[in-house]
């Protein structure tokens, strides 16, 4: 296959996570996602080396994480993925709409460095920045999968009194 070499460090990390979470054993270590893997929702694009990064885990063993791929004319797009080894989905991804935001806006910026935050019961959380250019506005997302809520953004009404 012609795609990017698989990345060390993601597995490293992924038994980190699933490590630490599960320290009361029996373990079932199983890898999710790594670099030169294909891009689940994106036929033809495979995550970078050492481009899965940010792993947390739930208690039904589903781990939410940042992945980085490229596609031309973008080198690097950023999503936000939850699921179990061979059932991952994105969340969010960099330029697609901002579920909620006012506005015609887009999701611009998911940093691989800052850790999805999910729940044991699987409630995911989030913080990407939004367009309207060239000024982002950073948010807060939570909610489940699929039914991320918006529940702040900088410059808009405090949470529950808008």
């Amino acid at each position: 296959m012609a795609h990017a070499t698989r990345s060390a460090a993601a597995v490293v990390a992924l038994l980190l996570a699933v490590g630490d979470i599960r320290a009361d054993g029996p373990w079932v270590i199983e890898p999710i996602a790594m670099g030169g893997d294909p891009v689940p929702g994106f036929p033809g694009a495979f995550f970078s080396p050492g481009g899965v990064a940010g792993l947390t885990i739930d208690n039904s063993g589903a781990v939410a994480f940042f992945g980085v791929w490229g596609v031309p004319p973008n080198p690097q797009i950023h999503g936000l993925f939850y699921g179990t080894p061979g059932n991952v989905q994105p969340v969010l991804v960099q330029g697609q709409p901002a579920p909620g935001f006012p506005g015609p806006n887009q999701l611009i910026q998911l940093w691989p460095g800052q850790i999805p935050y999910v729940t044991r019961s699987g409630i995911l959380s989030t913080a990407p920045t939004v367009a309207p250019q060239p000024i982002g506005v950073p948010t807060n997302y939570v909610g489940p999968p699929g039914s991320l809520a918006l529940i702040a953004y900088q410059g808009g009404p405090p949470p529950g009194l808008a």
